[in-house]
């Protein structure tokens, strides 16, 4: 303890003298972005307020073999445990210790951290920006216990935390109505995925003809089986679904269930963006199954490519698409919809133009800089 003291004494007196907020950033994964939406708020946060302030971004060792020290200009930390799990706590709460050696404000992504917030409170001078993400503990895959954990360290997070950012309008009025607390309004960005890479170089094995799209993590209550099923009866319709196949027991059981189709394609997870560009570019229709969460950043990525967008119906989906896409909550529904939108596709530039400016990372960026100041 005494050494990790001694070792964060000697960054602070390192620090150069500068009149910037000093920022850290804790929580992802890290960056540069090869896991989700928090390591692309972080990475795209990095390089939108590069000129701004003087950052530094808190990182899992366990997932950057090639660990950089600097990602535009923002300075780069290791923590050496897994950012996600059940060591996500301790990652977060070491993360934040750090965090309060290096910088003034501390933007914290998730609430696995959350059970230090108190103790920060005791510390003139620091500032605490909690994004919560979703209701996670409503997620199906977490045992009742966990889901007690979760909801306590989300109650402790907006109860401690001086700003609280809601990623939709609707975590915005739970948390308003639920816990009687004010969030800004900040979406995730998109305009990091546009059509000019749509021809980069291709390597990997897609359809040969036109195809649905799906891209998430492959957990229950994101209408994984339900989109599988409905393809697996319209056998003569393509469908292109990536995700982190390997992940679970659930999801290795469902990739040996559908991958023998000969109609279904599932590919893992794909993190560059040239690569994910082309086959967003070019799908018939993007198929988001997610039920419950906030802004999903897969959506709001595949608004940007203007193609046709069939969503679970439910009030998270509704409002980031403005009630302008096509809807399901069932099998017979999606495959109607399937069915219209092979019949009727044509690439319509302008249906989500007016959403998509909400939708850029320099817009994202001026919020969240307007929180620091």
């Amino acid at each position: 303890m005494y050494k990790f003291v001694l070792y964060n004494s000697l960054i602070l007196k390192k620090r150069r003298l500068t009149n910037k907020p000093k920022v850290s950033i804790v929580g992802s994964v890290g960056v540069p972005a090869n896991y989700g939406g928090f390591e692309t708020l972080a990475e795209r946060l990095a390089i939108n307020m590069a000129s701004k302030t003087e950052m530094h971004i808190f990182c899992s060792s366990k997932a950057y073999g090639n660990k950089e020290k600097y990602f535009h200009k923002a300075k780069l930390h290791y923590i050496p445990l897994k950012a996600n799990g059940i060591q996500s706590i301790l990652y977060d709460i070491i993360s934040v210790i750090m965090a309060l050696f290096v910088s003034d404000t501390i933007i914290v992504l998730g609430i696995s951290g959350t059970i230090i917030f108190p103790l920060i409170r005791l510390i003139p001078g620091k500032k605490v920006i909690l994004n919560p993400d979703g209701m996670e503990w409503k997620r199906s895959k977490w045992r009742k216990r966990d889901r007690y954990l979760l909801s306590a360290l989300y109650k402790t997070g907006l109860l401690f935390a001086d700003e609280i950012v809601s990623d939709h309008i609707v975590i915005q009025r739970y948390i308003k109505l639920n816990h009687n607390k004010n969030s800004t309004l900040i979406p995730y960005g998109s305009d990091h995925m546009t059509e000019d890479n749509k021809h980069a170089i291709y390597e990997h094995k897609i359809p040969d003809k036109p195809y649905y799209l799906a891209i998430c993590r492959i957990e229950p209550e994101n209408s994984i089986k339900l989109i599988l099923d409905t393809f697996k009866e319209l056998s003569h319709i393509n469908l292109l679904f990536i995700g982190n196949w390997n992940n679970s027991a659930f999801s290795e059981s469902i990739y040996n269930k559908y991958s023998k189709l000969d109609n279904i394609t599932l590919l893992n997870s794909v993190y560059n963006n040239d690569i994910i560009n082309k086959i967003r570019s070019g799908a018939i229709a993007y198929i988001h199954g997610h039920t419950c969460g906030g802004t999903n950043p897969s959506l709001i990525d595949a608004m940007r490519f203007q193609a046709p967008i069939i969503a679970h119906n439910n009030i998270f989906n509704r409002h980031t698409t403005n009630h302008k896409s096509i809807y399901f909550r069932n099998k017979e529904e999606l495959s109607e919809a399937i069915n219209k939108t092979k019949q009727t596709y044509t690439l319509n530039r302008d249906k989500y133009e007016s959403e998509n400016r909400v939708y850029t990372w320099s817009n994202i960026a001026d919020m969240y800089y307007n929180l620091i100041s």
